[in-house]
């Protein structure tokens, strides 16, 4: 019931996405740990193929909802040499996470449905991918919330999951932000009104990227600035547009 809720929270856009930087190894090596006493009881060796320490932009509680869903599908059905491979890697800008089970592949038929609700590979619907039939429809609905790939991949000797996310850096975080604010509009007409969209046109060449954050009045508007400009830019400019309204400009550090 609970996973369904989620999912449906995620389908609708009622469940808030919250960016942030952080480490995907420390994540995946957390997720890994947790999953230990399943990997004892599967048999299986996990060979974890990464650098020390790699950023990402992203909802790393999201995330790890979508690492923890692939590799417990890893785990429940990894056969033959029981070998599970867990593989962080960075290409132009992105970076992929990628868990692979040894075992048999899955029906080619059958992989644009997985990401179904209750979608089961056999005809006789007895085996599932990602638990109770909607855990991989989760991976999807979150994916999606982040603009960003997934997928799977059949090889000879097994199968593997993956998923894509945005490397750590400043510009990457910029489009992340337009991106959500552009999702934000489209979901909730309520998140923007005259007053907010005068003051994002009157910097909009000062700034890379913008989102509103909080509603209801107490919310305020983040901006990343263009590289050269700085915040009494921004500050400068808003008072000749707005003089004494009261609009000003605070500084906040992403950890």
């Amino acid at each position: 019931v609970k996973n369904l809720l989620t999912l449906n929270q995620l389908e609708f856009g009622s469940d808030e996405v919250v960016f942030e930087r952080f480490d995907i190894v420390r994540l995946v090596r957390g997720v890994v740990a947790s999953c230990e006493i399943l990997i004892q009881q599967a048999e299986a060796e996990v060979n974890f193929v990464s650098d020390d320490l790699i950023h990402v932009w992203a909802d790393e509680f999201k995330t790890e909802q979508v690492v923890r869903n692939y590799l417990t599908n890893a785990i429940h059905h990894v056969e033959n040499e029981k070998r599970i491979e867990v593989k962080i890697c960075k290409d132009n800008g992105k970076v992929r996470v990628s868990v692979f089970n040894s075992g048999k592949p899955i029906p080619e038929e059958d992989l644009p449905k997985l990401w179904d609700k209750f979608y089961k590979v056999d005809k006789a619907h007895t085996r599932e991918y990602g638990g109770n039939g909607i855990g991989l429809s989760i991976v999807k609905a979150i994916m999606e919330s982040f603009h960003q790939r997934y997928g799977v991949k059949n090889f000879d000797n097994g199968v593997e999951f993956w998923f894509e996310l945005e490397k750590g850096n400043i510009d990457g975080f910029a489009e992340l932000l337009n991106q959500h604010w552009e999702l934000s509009k489209k979901l909730d007409a309520g998140c923007t009104n005259t007053c907010i969209d005068m003051i994002f046109h009157s910097v909009e060449d000062l700034i890379d990227g913008k989102m509103i954050c909080g509603a209801g009045g107490g919310g305020f508007l983040q901006v990343v600035l263009k590289k050269g400009v700085t915040q009494e830019d921004v500050r400068k400019r808003l008072r000749e547009v707005f003089q004494d309204s009261g609009v000003d400009v605070w500084s906040c550090s992403l950890a």
